[in-house]
């Protein structure tokens, strides 16, 4: 037995039932043996690394875009000055 039998098993009370700290205390919690820790571990760590590259990734894109859009901005304000400097005559 285990999981929410096990929780249901140790529950008391009519109306609501509970556990209580003793309850949760005395639970058993079953693990995998320590080869399948380890190898849980270890992808859980390839995936953070890689999660960590993505994050990378989408920081230098975002400046990129930033970057890329204040010289497009840039651009065409300074396009619509040299316009209106020509048609005045300046």
């Amino acid at each position: 037995m285990g999981g929410r039998a096990e929780l249901v098993k140790r529950a008391y009370g009519a109306g609501k039932p509970g556990l209580n700290l003793d309850n949760i205390r005395s639970l058993p919690i079953p693990l995998p043996p320590l080869a399948e820790q380890e190898r849980i571990v270890a992808k859980v760590d390839e995936l953070m690394a890689l999660c960590d590259r993505l994050e990378e990734h989408l920081t230098t894109a975002r400046t990129e875009s930033r970057r890329l859009l204040d010289a497009i901005l840039d651009q065409a304000l300074n396009a619509d000055c040299v316009q209106s400097d020509v048609l005045e005559g300046s």
